[in-house]
């Protein structure tokens, strides 16, 4: 397996496993990103974080058990804070 790196908006860079040819794939990773991104970005803003770039997201498709599909978000955000300076910060 290798890994296809795209870059979707301003930096962000999308990671996806053997999917150099999937464009739907993409598209619905790109439109996810633009629901998740802003509300990360709201978060990290309260928690008096500035600055905030977010630079990867990549996706995973996990199943379980039951036959129940889920799919799992991964990110790196860069960030600024009065306390901790800068700041990478890799969420799930």
């Amino acid at each position: 397996m290798h890994n296809s790196v795209k870059q979707v908006h301003k930096g962000l860079t999308v990671v996806m496993k053997n999917s150099d040819s999937n464009l739907s794939v993409i598209q619905a990773l790109q439109i996810q990103a633009a629901q998740l991104l802003p509300t990360l970005t709201a978060t990290f803003l309260e928690l008096n974080y500035s600055e905030v770039s977010h630079r990867r997201i990549s996706q995973q498709d996990n199943s379980q058990n039951e036959g129940v599909s889920t799919t799992i978000y991964q990110g790196l955000t860069r960030a600024r804070h009065k306390q901790f300076g800068n700041v990478m910060i890799k969420w799930q």
